[in-house]
Parts: structure tokens; sequence; C-alpha cells
């Protein structure tokens, strides 16, 4: 069966013969900035997706580890990308050709590994048609002025986006953004648009921002303001002004994509011309911030950013 899609004006074609998975991934892309679409003529994405009947997977000979974002593996070799997570997953990608065929163990998938995975797989055949990834939140004043908040896993992304809605700004991701290169700047565009926070038992749940905030979610804004978030056992927190170059080598981690793409010449240019469009800050986030993520706003002002919110 086939289930097409359309991600900012791009087709994607869903093909699956688990009719199980397709229900799951019906309600998966509902937190993605992903829309059913009924008919297209233009050539984009084509995804195949079943489940591996236990099958294991070994790699062709001469293949080399490109980079590892857990639980996944991507490396590659003379047919193609592959992506491994041990008998769980093998996800075999022609980025050049727009084409992705993947097995997975259905029991032993999660929501959290799968997303990993999806983000993986688009990131990869995205660069081709000029959408670069990037692990970022992003954020949005009334004039359009975007904030991306950079940083590893648990560096307080979703919080201080949390913070940023409640202060009346949009919202476009607390995790994953596709960057494009616009007429003037380079443009920030959706990718992932829930926000995943942790509920009373500490298992993560997914929250669509339409629940936090009517009307506080968009698709694209120009980013202004480059932030990169860690945390600290402090109570207080400190930012601190950088420079262009060293704000584009601290994205190219949250980027690291372009180490497997053949459009990585491309992708660095996008990167660094982001950089130089942007007034950028490395945050430590202390106690203080987690209790109150709107302070940052202030921080901020203090450092001659201004912000359109009420």
């Amino acid at each position: 069966m086939n289930y097409l899609y359309s991600l900012h004006g791009l087709p994607i074609t869903l093909s699956s013969e688990d009719e199980g998975f397709l229900r799951f991934f019906e309600e998966f892309r509902k937190g993605w900035a992903l829309k059913p679409l009924s008919s297209s003529k233009k050539s984009g994405i084509f995804l195949s997706i079943n489940d591996n009947g236990g099958r294991r997977f070994r790699l062709p000979s001469g293949s080399r580890l490109l980079y590892k974002y857990y639980p996944l593996s991507a490396y590659l070799s003379h047919d193609g990308l592959h992506l491994l997570k041990g008998s769980s997953y093998h996800i075999y990608l022609k980025p050049e050709q727009g084409y992705a065929k993947g097995w997975i163990a259905r029991r032993s998938m999660t929501f959290d590994s799968f997303a990993r995975a999806f983000s993986l797989v688009l990131s990869e055949l995205l660069s081709v048609h000029g959408l670069f990834y990037l692990h970022s939140a992003c954020l949005s004043d009334g004039s359009g002025n975007g904030w991306l908040i950079c940083g590893w896993p648990r560096s307080g992304k979703t919080t201080l986006s949390l913070g940023f809605i409640r202060a009346g700004f949009y919202y476009l991701s607390d995790d994953a953004v596709l960057l494009k290169r616009g007429r003037r700047r380079v443009v920030s565009l959706s990718l992932r648009k829930a926000l995943r926070v942790k509920s009373e038992n500490g298992m993560k749940r997914s929250l669509l921002p339409e629940s936090v905030s009517e009307g506080s979610y968009i698709e694209k804004c120009v980013p202004a303001v480059l932030i990169h978030a860690s945390l600290s056992k402090k109570r207080n927190s400190t930012l601190v002004p950088i420079a262009p170059s060293r704000a584009f080598l601290d994205l190219i981690p949250q980027s690291f994509q372009i180490l497997s793409s053949k459009t990585a010449e491309e992708h660095s240019s996008v990167l660094k011309d982001l950089s130089s469009q942007c007034v950028s800050f490395a945050l430590h986030a202390g106690t203080d911030l987690l209790r109150s993520p709107e302070r940052l706003i202030q921080m901020t002002r203090e450092r001659g950013v201004t912000a359109d919110v009420p």
C-alpha cells in the first residue's frame, strides 16, 4: 500500500505491506510537518518500510562507518548508505535517487527509536533537494525573526521552547528543523513539530503545539539569533556572545549528516551563511533558567537583542 504526503511542497511516498505499521505511521506523522497529499506529478522521495521477519543483515565488504546516532550506525558501501541497529533496523538509502528501503523488527520498535531512524532517513534524502537537517529548537517572534537553540540531548531545548511559547513566541520545533537557502537569507523550516515532554512517570510523550498555545505553530522563519545551549550545575545562567566562526564550528556536530552527503559543500555553505546572518551566543543554562526559561529573553535583551513579543 502507498501513502502520499507533502513536506514543504516536496512529495513523499510511503510504501508498506504492513498495515499495522501504516496505522502507526499515520499517528506518528501528525507530530511532524507532513501533510496528506492526494496526488502529485512532481518527483520526490520514496520510502519503503516493512517488517524484517527476524532476518539479520550483513554489510557489503568494504563498508566503512561514517557516524553513530544512538541507537543507529551509518555505513557507506559501494552500493549506497546503510543505517543499522543490530538485527532490529536495516535501512538502505540511495540519496541521489531519492530512495530508501527499510526492514524493521516491529516488535522491538519504539517511538523514539523510529523517530531517530526517520530523522536520519529524511536528513540524508532531503539534502539532495537543498533541505539540510539541523538538530535544533526553533521559535520566532512576531516579526518573523527566528531563534535557533542548538544543543545535545538534555541541554534544555524543550524547556526553553515551552518558556518561549508562554512568552508569546511562535513555535517551529523543539528538536529538528530544516535549513534552506532563500533569496537573501537562510530560512528555517519546521520538521518535527511535536514537543517531547516528560510525563509524571518519567516517560516522554508527544505534545502538539496547538495543545500548548492555540495558533502558536508556524512552518518557517528567518533565523536572526543562534544560541548554543548546554546545562550547568550552577544556579545562575551565563550567556556569552560568540563570533560567527565559532558559531559555525559549533553547528557542524548538530548537522553531522554533512559527513556522508555528496552535497556537503553546499551544506557547509548554508551553515556558514546562517552563522553570519545570526547574532550568536553560548548559553550555560543554570537552575534559574530551568525554573524560569523565559528569563533567557531578558538575558538576550541585556545584550542588545530585541524580540517582537507581547
